[in-house]
């Protein structure tokens, strides 16, 4: 069973975007804390997790809050 990241939302300021995590198998359900400011930022998280690496969920501007 996969577990899926997502990024999303809207450049305008009033929508704002975000990012979010979920482990289907552990029950995790996260969601970032301080927003990506731009498309590059939300690419970089994806391709962090892609890569199998753990920069998305510890850099400052990547962390995830469990929503347990």
């Amino acid at each position: 069973m996969s577990s899926p990241i997502g990024v999303g939302g809207g450049l305008a300021p009033q929508h704002g975007l975000s990012a979010m995590y979920e482990n289907r198998v552990q029950g995790v359900q996260t969601v970032i804390i301080e927003p990506p400011s731009s498309v590059e930022e939300m690419e970089d998280i994806l391709l962090s997790f892609i890569q199998q690496e753990d920069a998305w969920k510890t850099e400052e501007s990547s962390n995830f809050y469990d929503t347990r």
